[in-house]
């Protein structure tokens, strides 16, 4: 089995207060000496008024919203730069979610890939949801 060098860890939510998969990833990191991206995938479509005054400009949006993705990200990234991990960010527009986050595994050469879990189905956690199987 080859070494883990590469964690890729995906979260959803950036919003949340807590990010348990990060934190899981991080200390995976330390104890593997691994790099660790985190990755978040905007998978929301932009809606664009067509008819409207013509003033909008869609690349300006998908950008800022973009900047927006990536500032959360690097909060999340201050975190756990400071236990001494080697961390990066990235955010991607891309859909679905599931195959996006496949997609940047391939392209970092990520060795482990972490995800968030959904939460819900109290009794059920243990198993898979959808999208895991995916």
């Amino acid at each position: 089995m080859r070494p883990i060098k590469k964690i890729l860890v995906a979260v959803k939510d950036l919003d949340a207060k807590a990010s348990p998969e990060v934190a899981k990833a991080a200390q995976l990191a330390k104890a593997l000496g691994a790099e660790l991206e985190i990755f978040h995938a905007i998978d929301t479509p932009v809606y664009f008024d067509l008819y409207g005054d013509g003033r909008g400009n869609l690349a300006k949006i998908e950008k800022q919203q973009l900047g927006k993705q990536q500032a959360k990200l690097e909060r999340i990234a201050r975190r756990v730069h400071r236990h001494d991990v080697a961390v990066s960010t990235r955010a991607d527009w891309d859909y679905p979610s599931h195959e996006a986050i496949l997609r940047r595994a391939k392209a970092t050469d990520a060795d482990l890939i972490v995800v968030q879990v959904h939460r819900g189905h109290r009794g059920l956690r243990w198993l898979m949801r959808s999208t895991d199987w995916e």
